[in-house]
């Protein structure tokens, strides 16, 4: 555009004023003249318009540069690279280090999603550090400029990286003024500021690629085939040098003597075979050269594990010709910047063909448009429409104009909607779920309040246990729609959901809380609490969703978890008349038989409910298939030892999740293990995944253990087993309880000391506080209906009950809180009653500490059955 000459020395950033009405007098203003009358065209094109004669009536004069036009410089800006910065002299290793992130890609087989690039400038030597999470990358940064800088004296000077918020960290920032380095940013869209590393990932990046393809390799060992790739790179030469990376920072020739083909097949010797006819080796695949020992890394597809070998023979020939695992849809640019590749390999186009063709046969549409695509179009059609009818039904919402709900909520705060489908089994069902996208909702103009209470497990044992002292009838329920039956309380307003025609310039105003929104919840408790007040049940004030009637009808108990319950009452007649109050004003389903709530399996035997959850447990190890054992019989190894780190593990934590659910739904056995391995969600190593897979071997085992709430037992009375260890991590002990209705176990916790006890008798005597307050608060749930219950706390450290009782000096535990002394009130008021037990009857001590086998199934035998 040679029209536009732009003056790199101006100090000014204003354009200079060009007077575009003086008369043409001269050839700067003539040729500014025309350039505007020809449309801003460049001055090389009017040239060439007086040369070749092609047009009358123009001037013929010189046509010179015009100075800066104004509307050229705005509207035909281009991108011009700026070179200062990616020129920048380096003199020697260390002088520019650049790194870059990767990602997300495909989880690899130890769950890693992305990869971090280091290069130093001056020797192109690079390393690539997968990652679980982009928040690990300054950390492993970090950690590689001391070592760099440690194994090989050069001193690190610049540090660049680009702009993501994963390098902009206070603590990393810190470490680089301590070190004395400079960090740089690149700026934004300026990627050729970081040439070098953005060429070096795409040439790993393609012979990462090329050695899965050719190896014939599943997609999930990326991370081995990008270190491959590296080590390669740093042993060959690059342009402008006859000296290898690893040469100019190791000052020494490298060896290739231990390169084997990328995934060729291997036999690895086997130390610990058996004699006999026991094979002598294993077949695995090579994956690269171990960096840190004398050996090589291969993948084992029989074990799906990833093993270090010296002893070895290779056949180089070979490689893996079995199924290449899941390679789901997966692209070249998913796996690699996409920028990078250019072409996928026929064979990954057929198998990403074969699998979307079992997605579409298998998995859940995610949104309307796959709904409509799929096979099964027209179930999914009926159920959007079924919804939208119970929709219609309700009264949910009705058509307004979006000028009537502009004024009253800003534009931005009109929610979308999106469609939720779910296929269930036993009978075969197709459900369409319509909900609101509440996050564009505005605290105080569309919502205020959101919180709504959820029961607890222990006042659902409590209730069944209640049901079969009494020989009470128990019957679950679940209410259809159950957000749809309450009153929104704010103003919202949702664009037309997909599959729905409605007038142009129109939107739908809700009148009842849609899923999705923030107040739903709420709206849908308060709903319920008003009908069953009006019905003649009281809101457990312990225990909001937990509710209780008594009356000239008799006596009942309900328990309810957003849309899912349970409800027990001294008789059928009174059952038959709640029953029929709460279907005169909502849609519920009265199960015919009791089989399960909330995930839990509910097993009617005869004489008690057994309560367990294989289907969750059978999810956990499909997830996670254990390579260590089959099955353990110990919940968790008494030998493990922390080895905290900085960095969350989200996979880690979702099977924490999953586990937390099943020691507090059913299994106590398991609840010291979970707790413990949940002190590692922030920072997890090899050790606490072997851990987990030793719980989910143990989870094998125990599959079918649950807990039992008999129909026999006879006894009012509960009993807690209340019992703490001393010490720990951070010499904090942990305490726990489990609380029995007789012989039925209710309630169960456990929880780390926030005071450091300085004695057995310390941290006991707080674990007898902590116990009191919960129990108490149990006792309390039913009152209505179980009257006075005698609660006593078992101990078996006779220091505490002492100090607990007033009958022992208290000089042990004068400078704990107040909030310790509890114990001692709720005693002098009998509220309760303390006393001793062996250490060998103590069932809380397997909430306090990991135990042997013997423990552990004394525990089982007592508590829970199968």
């Amino acid at each position: 555009m040679e029209s536009v000459w732009i003056n790199p020395l101006s100090a000014s950033d204003e354009p200079p004023e060009i007077n575009l009405n003086t008369r043409p007098g001269n050839h700067v203003d003539t040729s500014l003249l025309w350039h505007r009358r020809m449309g801003h065209l460049s001055l090389r094109n009017i040239k060439r318009l007086l040369k070749f004669k092609a047009a009358d009536g123009i001037p013929s004069i010189k046509f010179d540069r015009i100075g800066i036009c104004h509307p050229c410089s705005v509207a035909k800006s281009q991108h011009r690279p700026f070179q200062g910065i990616s020129r920048q002299m380096v003199q020697g290793p260390g002088d520019v280090i650049i790194a870059d992130l990767m990602g997300p890609l495909p989880p690899s087989l130890d769950r890693k999603k992305y990869v971090l690039t280091i290069q130093d400038c001056f020797s192109r030597l690079t390393v690539a550090i997968p990652l679980l999470d982009k928040t690990e990358a300054k950390v492993e940064l970090q950690q590689w400029i001391l070592q760099f800088m440690n194994t090989t004296g050069y001193k690190v000077k610049i540090v660049r990286t680009d702009n993501g918020s994963e390098f902009k960290n206070m603590i990393f920032n810190d470490f680089l003024k301590q070190q004395g380095i400079l960090h740089e940013y690149s700026m934004p869209y300026e990627h050729h500021q970081n040439g070098k590393i953005e060429r070096t990932n795409q040439t790993i990046s393609e012979m990462a690629r090329t050695s899965l393809n050719g190896a014939n390799l599943p997609i999930t060992l990326w991370p081995w085939a990008y270190r491959h790739a590296v080590w390669i790179f740093n042993r060959t030469l690059h342009a402008d040098s006859t000296k290898t990376p690893y040469e100019i920072v190791a000052k020494r020739k490298p060896s290739l003597d231990m390169l084997k083909v990328f995934g060729s097949k291997a036999f690895l010797y086997t130390h610990n075979f058996r004699k006999g006819l026991s094979d002598r080796a294993t077949v695995g695949f090579h994956l690269g050269v171990a960096q840190d020992s004398k050996g090589w890394i291969f993948w084992i597809p029989e074990k799906r594990q990833i093993a270090r070998a010296a002893s070895v023979k290779f056949d180089e020939l070979s490689t893996y010709r079995g199924d290449c695992g899941n390679i789901g849809e997966i692209q070249a640019k998913e796996l690699f910047d996409g920028s990078m590749i250019d072409e996928i390999q026929k064979q990954d186009r057929m198998v990403n063909q074969m699998s979307k063709q079992h997605d579409l046969l298998n998995s859940m549409p995610t949104s309307y448009k796959d709904a409509m695509n799929s096979h099964e179009s027209n179930n999914w059609s009926h159920a959007i429409k079924e919804e939208l009818g119970s929709m219609a039904q309700e009264n949910v919402f009705e058509i307004t104009s979006l000028k009537d709900a502009l004024a009253k909520v800003p534009h931005e705060s009109i929610c979308s909607t999106k469609w939720v489908f779910v296929k269930k089994d036993k009978p075969q069902r197709y459900k369409a779920r319509l909900v609101a996208r509440g996050f564009r909702q505005i605290h105080g103009i569309n919502y205020e309040e959101t919180f709504a209470p959820t029961p607890t497990f222990g006042a659902l044992r409590l209730l069944f246990s209640t049901a079969c002292l009494n020989s009470w009838e128990v019957r679950t329920f679940d209410v259809k729609v159950a957000f749809l039956h309450s009153i929104i309380d704010k103003p919202v307003f949702i664009w037309p959901p997909q599959g729905m025609c409605i007038p142009k310039f129109n939107v739908f105003k809700l009148k009842k809380a849609l899923y999705g929104t923030k107040q739903a919840a709420r709206c849908w408790w308060l709903h319920l609490k008003e009908i069953l007040t009006n019905i003649g049940f009281k809101s457990n004030s312990e225990d909001p969703s937990t509710y209780t009637y008594k009356g000239s009808r008799g006596e009942a108990i309900l328990w309810i978890h957003v849309d899912n319950g349970a409800l027990t009452t001294s008789s059928a007649g009174l059952m038959e008349w709640i029953s029929g109050e709460l279907d005169k004003q909502l849609k519920i389903k009265w199960d015919s038989e009791i089989t399960g709530l909330v995930g839990i399996s509910i097993v009617n035997m005869g004489n008690g409910f057994k309560f367990s959850q294989p289907d969750l447990i059978d999810k956990v190890i499909s997830l996670k298939s254990s390579n260590v054992m089959a099955r353990s019989p110990l919940p968790i190894n008494c030998n493990l030892k922390s080895n905290p780190l900085t960095v969350m593990d989200k996979v880690y934590l979702k099977y924490i999740g999953m586990m937390l659910y099943i020691s507090q739904g059913t299994c106590p056995d398991i609840a010291y293990a979970v707790n413990y391995l949940a002190r590692f969600s922030m920072g997890t190593d090899d050790t606490h995944w072997q851990a987990l897979e030793h719980l989910v071997a143990y989870l094998r085992y125990t599959k079918m253990l649950g807990i039992f709430i008999s129909t026999t037992n006879s006894s009012r009375e509960m009993k807690c087993y209340v019992d703490a260890n001393w010490g720990g991590e951070g010499d904090r002990s942990t305490h726990g309880f489990i609380l029995f209705q007789g012989s039925n176990p209710i309630c169960w916790q456990l929880k780390r000391q926030a005071t450091i006890a300085s004695s057995t008798a310390q941290a006991e005597y707080m674990a007898l506080s902590f116990a009191a307050k919960e129990c108490l608060w149990m006792s309390n749930l039913f009152y209505m209906t179980l009257g006075n219950i005698t609660l006593q706390l078992l101990s078996d450290n006779k220091t505490a009950i002492g100090i607990s009782t007033e009958s022992m000096s208290r000089k042990q535990t004068r400078h704990l809180v107040r909030d310790f002394n509890i114990i001692n009130e709720y005693i002098i008021m009998k509220k309760l009653t303390l006393s001793w037990i062996s250490t060998k009857n103590q069932l809380a001590d397997i909430m306090t500490k990991a135990l042997g086998y013997i423990n552990v199934k004394s525990f089982v035998d007592i508590v829970m059955i199968e």
